[in-house]
């Protein structure tokens, strides 16, 4: 009912918004005639097409798959940035580098895993996870 203090705007889902926490923020609908429960995903693009689905690195093109099979994104997607060596950084063919970075789970959960490739997903190498890998599942 409210935002930063002040009656919730229109165009923010006045006269009340419902922020359900664990999905991400697409799936808090702003203005609703009637509320309906499934077991079910709702149909449509948004809940059973593309625009929401995760894939793995694995998956270069869609054409052919069944999306059905795929699990929604309910949660903001892991986020990750490559720190060290800097973009544009030459390196020799041969050299052996270390690569650091870090990665966020937007669920709060830890991160189990963190795949490298530097040959644009030909080959993979799995990282060494320092700090924070013992995230507790709760926070």
């Amino acid at each position: 009912y409210e935002m930063n203090g002040e009656p919730i705007p229109a165009d923010h889902g006045f006269p009340v918004r419902v922020v359900v926490p664990g999905h991400v923020g697409v799936r808090n609908i702003k203005w609703l005639r009637k509320v309906i429960t499934s077991d079910e995903e709702a149909e449509g693009v948004w809940q059973r097409g593309i625009a929401y689905k995760q894939f793995g690195p694995s998956v270069t093109n869609v054409d052919g798959l069944d999306l059905k099979e795929y699990a929604p994104m309910q949660e903001m997607p892991v986020q990750s940035a490559i720190l060290s060596p800097m973009e544009g950084a030459k390196v020799d063919g041969d050299e052996t580098i270390t690569v650091q970075g870090f990665a966020w789970s937007g669920g709060g959960r830890n991160i189990a895993r963190v795949d490298v490739s530097a040959d644009d997903g030909v080959t993979w190498h799995t990282a060494k996870l320092k700090e924070g890998k013992d995230q507790p599942p709760s926070r």
